[in-house]
């Protein structure tokens, strides 16, 4: 099953390091991974769209 997970976030390095402790915390597949920005100088809103899927016949032991 694909699942989207979207991250915001004004300041661009805090958002690139959430964005990578979420990749590496979960190990997980991911299809896609998009990036934009909106606003202006004075104000600009950074966001990321990750595109995962998960394991469907996972095994729990």
């Amino acid at each position: 099953m694909k699942q989207i997970r979207i991250f915001n976030n004004s300041n661009k390095f805090c958002l690139v390091t959430e964005v990578n402790d979420f990749i590496n915390d979960n190990k997980l597949k991911i299809n896609d991974i998009q990036y934009s920005s909106t606003g202006g100088m004075f104000s600009t809103q950074y966001s990321v769209m990750v595109v995962i899927e998960e394991n469907e016949n996972k095994i729990e032991t």
